[in-house]
């Protein structure tokens, strides 16, 4: 009987191994990744859809998608967001033919942030032409509501919005 030793620090006690290229992984190397680690993306890549990691594999695949999915998230968090009803004079400079849609998700903040999140994905500064919808779902005497949204990305002039927030500010129009 052969024992198995972890790639990583050599040591006889594996445990797990990794998903990504089947190597020995002890406990204390193994790096676990959450499920819900990925869940703004479209569609994720195969090689992130598992959640145990040896270091080599996940200093390669997993850490820099990481780092490049915390910069859309980032983008995501500071994009401009117009929705439907607001009549506001909007400065664009192009807008995306595609229409974004999230179908279910627990509020309203977390289906406006997905919506903002798959804009700033394709490379856009803004959500226009926002909607976001509620649905009531009862469970027995329990009572919730299920959102979802659409929305249109675009790439607005982020100079003129503020001026024009300004402009409200000081003239109250």
């Amino acid at each position: 009987m052969t024992v198995q030793e972890c790639i990583n620090c050599r040591k006889p006690k594996v445990t797990r191994t990794c998903e990504a290229c089947d190597e020995p992984v002890c406990k204390n190397c193994l790096q676990v990744l959450d499920v819900a680690t990925f869940a703004f993306l479209k569609n994720i890549p195969d090689e992130l859809k598992f959640t145990n990691y040896c270091s080599g594999c996940y200093d390669v695949t997993v850490a820099p998608k990481l780092d490049e999915y915390g910069e859309i998230l980032d983008r995501a968090k500071q994009a401009f967001v117009f929705f439907k009803t607001q009549r506001k004079e909007i400065p664009l400079i192009r807008k995306s033919r595609e229409i974004y849609r999230v179908p279910e998700c627990h509020d309203r903040d977390e289906t406006i942030l997905r919506l903002a999140f798959l804009a700033a994905q394709d490379g856009y500064n803004a959500v226009i032409d926002t909607e976001a919808l509620s649905v009531k779902v009862r469970h027995h005497a329990y009572q919730t509501s299920k959102w979802s949204g659409s929305g249109v990305g675009a790439m607005v002039d982020g100079s003129k919005i503020e001026r024009q927030d300004l402009l409200e500010q000081v003239y109250g129009r």
